[in-house]
């Protein structure tokens, strides 16, 4: 491709668009002359710093971390509900041992009779006709048992 160039005003400029000829350059704009200042101008806007943008970003970014930690079903509750969760869990475990242990105790007491007995004699305190029945005063234990004195060791004292 060759290029040549081209002298004088207007004489064979060619616009970007399709080969048609050029407009004619504007006149330039005197200083004396007023600009208008209708809907046609557009209105200088305020120049904005872009630290502000950054500074919005990181208090935007601040808030949203606070509403993720601490909101309604933010981090900070759900652990708290896992931990709600955990203590709940081994509490219902335990109820379920109890209730297998009272389940037991209830099937060996329809089956044996001893075990009735038992229970109705140390913790009702019922006695079968013809039992004798000896009622000791409390204390009676420090009583009836001898002292025991420490007895001499028969090697002598240890050197």
């Amino acid at each position: 491709m060759r290029f040549e160039r081209i002298s004088g005003p207007g004489k064979g400029l060619v616009s970007r668009t399709g080969g048609r000829p050029a407009p004619p350059p504007r006149p330039a704009r005197r200083s004396d002359e007023p600009v208008a200042a209708g809907p046609a101008a557009r209105p200088e806007r305020p120049h904005v710093h872009p630290l502000s943008y950054v500074g919005f970003s990181l208090v935007l970014s601040f808030l949203l971390f606070v509403f993720f930690l601490a909101g309604d079903r933010g981090f900070l509750q759900v652990r708290k509900q896992r931990a709600q969760v955990g203590a709940l869990q081994a509490e219902v475990s335990a109820i379920a041992e109890r209730n297998g242990a009272l389940e037991r105790e209830v099937a060996r007491l329809t089956k044996d009779p001893a075990a009735v007995e038992k229970i109705a004699r140390e913790d009702l305190q019922l006695v079968a006709p013809g039992d004798v029945v000896l009622v000791l005063p409390p204390g009676f234990e420090e009583k009836v048992t001898p002292k025991r004195s420490p007895s001499p060791s028969p090697a002598g004292p240890a050197r």
